[in-house]
């Protein structure tokens, strides 16, 4: 399903595709760095959430990056060009796929959330022990 012409070989293709995997490449380097960079750290909160972070991250680049650019690459065959004002009815898959791309694209923010509080309640109290649970509910008395 190329964007921009029929067999995928038109040069905003190819940009767009070799983006998405420039962009796969470097942000799994970088996730695996911060992963190893924290996994050797002491256990605490922060800690945890930076792995979560990480995670979160790597798994939403290769859900949500890979099969675009697998699908801008692609060929497109005649079974596959659907014209844009087309409707078609969801499969089974696709809303699966749904479901995975808007869960890993909104986690990263919400990971990175609970980071600001933790850095926010470090700052407030250095000397305070921080627990998970008051991470979580300080969202809710800080309104």
């Amino acid at each position: 399903m190329s964007l921009y012409s029929e067999g995928g070989t038109s040069s905003p293709d190819l940009y767009i595709g070799v983006a998405c995997i420039l962009t796969i490449f470097l942000a799994t380097l970088l996730n695996l760095i911060v992963l190893n960079d924290n996994y050797n750290k002491s256990t605490s909160i922060a800690r945890n959430l930076y792995l979560v972070l990480a995670l979160t991250d790597l798994i939403a680049v290769w859900v949500i990056l890979g099969p675009y650019a697998v699908s801008v690459l692609m060929p497109c065959q005649d079974a596959q060009c659907i014209p844009w004002d087309h409707m078609t009815k969801a499969t089974v898959e696709d809303k699966v796929y749904n479901v995975l791309s808007w869960t890993m694209s909104l986690l990263p923010a919400h990971v990175t959330a609970f980071l600001a509080i933790t850095r926010y309640l470090q700052i407030r109290d250095p000397l305070r022990v921080i627990r998970f649970r008051v991470v979580l509910v300080l969202p809710r008395t800080l309104r």
